[in-house]
């Protein structure tokens, strides 16, 4: 052990610790991605004990966020209702045709125009990547109920 002072030695081990986490990333994520998927249920108790553990921050940060962005969560209450209430149906990726999507808003003023798409381009939409750009697939009204 290099330092018999407590407070040295935490110092020491946290840098060494980060600087193994950072050569060893990738290898690092793929044994978690495998430990999440083999072992389900202990991986949701501990998301579980760790939304209790920081519930007051996450409340603190969602009464923020809502704060700050009052259309935006507006936009948000508005889609869905609108899904929980069959007024609309999700449909699949409007780039990739993944099945799992989320809704999106180019117009928080316009609540019910969501381009539905996969969580990664998604992300690449709100990163400002190549999809900024492509149309909206509006939707206010559908025959069929959801499954």
């Amino acid at each position: 052990m290099p330092y018999k002072d407590k407070e040295k030695r935490k110092a020491y081990h946290k840098i060494k610790s980060h600087d193994f986490y950072i050569k060893n990333k990738e290898k690092i994520s793929e044994k978690n991605k495998k430990w999440t998927t083999e072992h389900p249920i202990a991986y949701n108790e501990i998301r579980k004990r760790s939304r209790i553990k920081h519930r007051e921050d996450l409340t603190a940060y969602s009464q923020q966020y809502r704060a700050n962005n009052p259309i935006k969560y507006k936009a948000h209450l508005i889609m869905k209702n609108a899904i929980r209430n069959h007024e609309i149906i999700p449909q699949p990726c409007e780039i990739c045709g993944n099945e799992k999507t989320q809704g999106h808003h180019d117009d928080y003023n316009k609540p019910l125009e969501i381009r539905w798409l996969c969580s990664l381009h998604h992300n690449e939409i709100h990163h400002g990547h190549k999809y900024r750009n492509k149309p909206v697939n509006t939707i206010t009204s559908v025959s069929q109920p959801m499954n």
